[in-house]
């Protein structure tokens, strides 16, 4: 029998000082695998907001989940892009 491995799921509020934390003193206090697996491996990431009552998500994959995130924060200054929204909600989820 075929067994799969259960998830990393890590919930982070959606703003730089929440992933430098996540990044220099959450995931330094993982274990070595789950350390190897979110800063080696491919992740699955999803950005969710409130527009007008009504939810809106961007899901992403990257290489480099911090790299990534830090990409759309600076894309979000430009207040015509839907990464603008990101600056604005209050939730990030990596998954």
């Amino acid at each position: 029998m075929c067994s799969v491995a259960k998830p990393i799921i890590k919930q982070i509020r959606d703003n730089r000082e929440a992933l430098d934390f996540f990044e220099t003193v959450s995931l330094p206090a993982e274990d070595e695998k789950t350390q190897d697996i979110i800063m080696n491996f491919p992740t699955v990431y999803i950005h969710n907001w409130q527009d007008s009552g009504a939810f809106e998500v961007y899901v992403g994959e990257t290489n480099n989940i911090f790299k990534r995130t830090r990409q759309h924060y600076d894309a979000a200054l430009n207040q015509l892009g839907w990464r603008s929204k990101l600056s604005k909600k209050m939730q990030a989820f990596l998954l």
